[in-house]
């Protein structure tokens, strides 16, 4: 969906908790407080973390959203449980198949590029693991959220046995 961004669109209850949860995950150069400019300024990024929270089954595409995209139940649980999950930066250093693991991941389903802006929204979810050598990783749970969808799509796949090593990300 694109919206024009000369209009700020008017954003719901569910809407606002989203941006203010991204809020708290990632602010790049000025600080911005009002959810309606901070979604206008991070549009393109929002909608791509949203893509990839829809192959991993936590939002719907959604037109008539302003973020283009809605959550479903689990993210919004994630979202609610996210101080409980969050994860810490670790002491211990990342291996590099974990690293590549989620680069793999992350290149799957959003396709080559910058994935900054939804990896802080991944880690302030608890499903990327920060390492203190900059390094990250994903979580057990993001890994078996990925898995399972993974797994969903090669069975599904049976028609198709090469589809599920199609890129999935749409431009």
């Amino acid at each position: 969906m694109c919206l024009n961004l000369g209009v700020i669109p008017m954003l719901n209850t569910q809407t606002r908790l989203l941006i203010g949860f991204f809020q708290q995950a990632i602010q790049v150069g000025e600080v911005e407080t009002d959810p309606a400019k901070y979604l206008k300024k991070f549009q393109s990024e929002i909608k791509t973390t949203g893509r990839f929270f829809e192959y991993l089954g936590l939002a719907k595409a959604e037109k008539q959203s302003p973020l283009g995209w809605k959550p479903t139940a689990p993210l919004l649980d994630l979202i609610a449980n996210s101080k409980v999950r969050r994860s810490k930066p670790t002491t211990k250093s990342a291996t590099r198949v974990d690293c590549l693991s989620l680069s793999l991941m992350l290149d799957t389903v959003l396709g080559r590029g910058p994935h900054t802006f939804c990896c802080y929204v991944l880690i302030r979810l608890g499903l990327i693991v920060e390492h203190v050598d900059g390094d990250w990783t994903a979580s057990p749970l993001l890994l078996r959220l990925f898995a399972d969808v993974y797994e969903m799509r090669r069975l599904s796949a049976a028609h198709d046995p090469d589809a599920v090593y199609e890129v999935v990300h749409t431009s």
